[in-house]
């Protein structure tokens, strides 16, 4: 029987966290479109998300705490298997994960800002069981990102800790996967960590496994400085878009704005005020840009 991954306790702790009902994605005009029209999220490989840091964050935790045990510990055997987890760290910034960001407030002015490029912008709205299963069936992983660096730095101690033990419990030296196990538990939990600054956004994380170069959902789109690789998502269920409603960012004509998206979403299915059912808001944010 193969062995189960190892999940820190910290970490277990941490996504005992259930989501709120509904879950917003900031996006703009064009994200919106392909959103509903394709029914297909796009998961941006996490180097070229808008927080430069990402998975970097992780890396750089991990490196500081193998460089801590290879300087101060007084066992020659827990050094050597440091140095050992250290190497396998070798080259992992360029690691093939995607992720799509939501939200747990729709109407928020930073988001405005970041996602919605500072132009006419929306949030959508969705079901968080939906998510959930959507991310079961794609062996993705949905989750809260993690602001608290004692947190973080609690999951990386605890992960070498248990991979330094493994390896001297073990008498002959072991071939390892393509990465390593520290590197496996990074890849699970890392991918999460955020830096305290962006904690206002309390955003929760869509997350894939590690994805190879020829997988066909692997795509590439035209960015604002440069090509950037995303994941193809599905997001049809058996009760189609699993959309609740849609917030609309600050615009000059709010009620054209509404009126069109309401006639969008009853188009693909979702249903609207026929049949009582308010699906477009308009943002509550005295915002200007325009």
């Amino acid at each position: 029987m193969a062995k189960k991954p190892y999940e820190p306790p910290a970490f277990a702790e941490h996504f005992e966290k259930l989501p709120p009902d509904i879950l917003y994605h900031y996006t703009g005009q064009i994200g919106l479109l392909g959103i509903i029209e394709q029914a297909e999220l796009w998961a941006t490989k996490i180097q070229y998300m808008n927080d430069a840091t990402e998975f970097g964050l992780a890396l750089r935790l991990a490196r500081q705490e193998l460089e801590n045990i290879i300087n101060n510990s007084a066992h020659s055997s827990e050094k050597a298997a440091s140095v050992r987890l250290q190497e396998s760290l070798h080259g992992l910034e360029d690691i093939n994960i995607f992720a799509v960001c939501f939200c747990e407030n729709g109407d928020l002015l930073s988001q405005w800002r970041g996602y919605a490029g500072g132009k006419y912008g929306y949030s959508i709205g969705f079901d968080s069981d939906a998510l959930m299963q959507i991310a079961d069936r794609n062996e993705f992983t949905l989750g809260r990102c993690i602001y608290d660096t004692a947190v973080q730095r609690n999951i990386i101690k605890q992960t070498i800790s248990d991979c330094i033990k493994d390896e001297l419990a073990t008498p002959t030296k072991r071939r390892w996967g393509f990465h390593g196990p520290l590197a496996d538990v990074l890849f699970r939990c890392g991918v999460f960590f955020k830096d305290p600054s962006f904690e206002d956004e309390i955003e929760w994380r869509l997350i894939s496994p590690t994805v190879l170069y020829y997988d066909v959902k692997l795509r590439f789109r035209a960015g604002s400085s440069m090509i950037t690789p995303f994941y193809g998502l599905s997001i049809t269920n058996d009760d189609g878009l699993p959309i609740r409603h849609i917030v609309i960012g600050p615009c000059p004509h709010m009620d054209l704005a509404k009126s069109a998206v309401t006639s969008l979403l009853m188009r693909h299915g979702i249903r609207g005020p026929l049949d009582g059912q308010q699906v477009a808001f308009g943002s509550a944010i005295p915002f200007r840009n325009w």
